[in-house]
């Protein structure tokens, strides 16, 4: 098991993983200059169930792309399960 923080949840993710004594991988999130998003997992994730922790805000439309370009780049990876966990969900109403 895995913990992937989005870039909103560092230190909520960081609770989670003390909590449960999960490990919080090693990711890198970026922007281009031009505005896109780069995701970079730099763990093995094969086989693995996977935690994603982000928040919706602030700037809601780059988060939920991020959540989706990390999900999208573990099942690449092979993770067995994902999951996210989003303390807040934009556009919920």
């Amino acid at each position: 098991m895995l913990i992937i923080n989005g870039s909103n949840s560092k230190n909520f993710a960081g609770k989670i993983s003390s909590q449960t004594r999960i490990p919080i991988a090693k990711v890198l999130l970026k922007k281009f200059p031009d505005g896109e998003s780069y995701v970079l997992i730099d763990e093995d994730v094969n086989q693995q169930d996977v935690f994603i922790v982000q928040s919706m805000y602030p700037n809601q439309n780059d988060s939920l792309i991020e959540v989706m370009l990390l999900a999208n780049t573990l099942a690449d990876l092979g993770a067995k399960k994902i999951t996210a966990i989003i303390p807040y969900l934009a556009y919920s109403r």
